[in-house]
């Protein structure tokens, strides 16, 4: 028997989905195993970037810097 391989597109639209329930299927598939070790600020700037909210992400990032860099603003 021969394996057949089936290509589907589908549109989906990720706000149709709760941020949990995204990263969780990402992180069960390996995608970002990592997210679990990464902090309340890195993951806040995750869900801001799945929110299309990149002025929030933005700030969160520069946060971040600081707080990694010892710096008091960037």
């Amino acid at each position: 028997m021969t394996a057949r391989t089936i290509s589907v597109e589908v549109d989906v639209d990720l706000g149709d989905f709760a941020n949990q329930d995204i990263l969780e299927e990402a992180e069960s598939r390996g995608l970002i195993g990592h997210l679990k070790g990464l902090g309340a600020q890195r993951e806040a700037m995750l869900r801001a970037l799945w929110d299309h909210d990149e002025a929030k992400a933005i700030e969160l990032l520069k946060t971040y810097l600081c707080d990694v860099l010892g710096r008091a603003a960037i």
